[in-house]
């Protein structure tokens, strides 16, 4: 979860954090509230449309237990405001506002950017850390690796190919074709 009072350029205020315990996989979706929907959809899009998670353990928040409800999953539960019985939990959150605050720190962006940096940073994380069990969570969830560049939040892609519908002051006949641009995260 970020801090409230800091909203992105889009609106989003809070993020929901998923971890995978069996794959080590962090993901987090950056969301305008925190209602019951909008973790709900978290949910969903990170399982995808047929799985149910066999468990799921948070900090007891009303609307992740709404959400786990609905999914039809099991909650054990923690003692609320206790950070210490949930710790796996607050680690996975500690990493990712980390992560974020080290990607816009790198990418020299103002921290309205946190909700672009946040996923970018999962992504990367997820598809070059090692972990105990001798792969990536990456490939511990596709069963495949991360073939492509590894590339920070916010560089500078030096060469970017313009798609035929974008224009572009210098689209003449003999103007050059590619452009440079930002990263802005992985789609």
């Amino acid at each position: 979860v970020q801090d409230p009072s800091k909203k992105s350029r889009s609106g989003d205020r809070v993020a929901f954090i998923v971890i995978d315990f069996w794959t080590r996989t962090i993901d987090a979706y950056p969301a305008r509230t925190k209602d019951n929907d909008e973790v709900f959809d978290s949910f969903k899009e990170y399982l995808g449309p047929d799985c149910i998670p066999k468990a799921v353990f948070s900090d007891n928040a009303g609307e992740i237990t709404s959400a786990v409800k609905a999914l039809g999953a099991h909650a054990p539960t923690c003692t609320p405001h206790v950070p210490q019985t949930n710790g796996c939990a607050e680690s996975g959150v500690r990493k990712v506002t980390e992560g974020t605050a080290c990607s816009l720190e790198q990418s020299g962006f103002s921290y309205q950017w946190w909700n672009g940096a946040m996923p970018h940073y999962t992504f990367l994380r997820n598809a070059t850390d090692i972990q105990h069990y001798g792969t990536t969570p990456y490939f511990a969830r596709y069963g495949m690796d991360f073939n492509g560049h590894r590339v920070p939040f916010g560089a500078e892609i030096a060469y970017m190919r313009l798609t035929r519908d974008a224009k572009c002051d210098r689209d003449y006949p003999v103007s050059a074709k590619n452009h440079k641009g930002l990263l802005l995260g992985y789609v």
